[in-house]
């Protein structure tokens, strides 16, 4: 789970890796142009002012390329993420359509035909869920919890990252990281049940005592606000980013 979480967060930080890469070696284009110049000036040779000047201006022009090259890259991959987007609500309205119509709202007693909706929210919540993390506990002075191979000493703060288990591909199959919702339909075309590795209200004696409510909530207000409008971005050209920030929620 933990190598699952790395990778996330590894392929997150790529793009940012890029831009700064590009920055890394202007900066030092311009150093090693400014030492050439300092040492002609030192042995009294002279600087053609002009070749310096065309030299700065050229590792500027590669600097701004890259970058360039490296948003268009984002851009292209939100495009089509939004495009992806696009068709699960469209098919997501057509079934809210031939089910429910437009006459009435969606109600609770309308989950089973809805499986698509239900599936929709499940991915959201494995994906982005409510909080990522377990509250901190300690492990009691005078006891040792074995976990594995690992052996957790008396006295340890420890807290569990349930969302590595919800990007676990031996789960969720080998594209955990994709918004996927047909992932949670059987082949009878009904919404599967959860495995034990979806947490996304926690689990035991202390999940969320909320969760029932939280689900028919979600199911509600998604379905109605779906079943009365269409969403777009705001600039389809420039969708907004998609990157995951990391804090109390796990979300855009």
């Amino acid at each position: 789970r933990v190598p699952a979480m790395e990778a996330e967060l590894a392929a997150h930080r790529a793009e940012a890796d890029e831009a700064k890469a590009a920055q890394a070696a202007l900066a030092e284009k311009l150093a090693s142009m400014q030492a050439a110049l300092d040492k002609r000036v030192a042995k009294r040779e002279g600087a053609d002012d002009a070749e310096v000047a065309a030299a700065v201006a050229a590792a500027e022009q590669r600097a701004r390329e890259h970058e360039l090259a490296v948003r268009r890259k984002r851009e292209a991959r939100l495009r089509a993420k939004q495009r992806r987007l696009r068709a699960d609500a469209e098919a997501l309205q057509a079934e809210l359509a031939e089910k429910v119509g437009r006459e009435r709202p969606i109600q609770m007693e309308d989950q089973p035909a809805l499986p698509r909706l239900a599936a929709l929210i499940m991915e959201t919540l494995r994906l982005h869920p409510p909080a990522p993390v377990f509250w901190f506990h300690q492990v009691p002075e005078d006891k040792t919890l074995r976990a594995g191979d690992y052996r957790i000493p008396g006295g340890t703060w420890i807290a569990t990252l349930y969302w590595a288990g919800q990007m676990d591909a031996a789960h969720f199959g080998p594209d955990p990281e994709a918004f996927r919702p047909e992932r949670w339909i059987g082949a009878d075309g009904k919404v599967m049940g959860t495995p034990d590795a979806f947490q996304a209200f926690s689990v035991g004696k202390r999940a969320c005592i909320g969760a029932p409510l939280a689900r028919l909530e979600l199911f509600l207000l998604l379905g109605n606000l779906l079943q009365a409008f269409r969403v777009r971005p705001e600039d389809p050209a420039h969708p907004p980013s998609d990157q995951a920030v990391a804090g109390l929620s796990h979300g855009p």
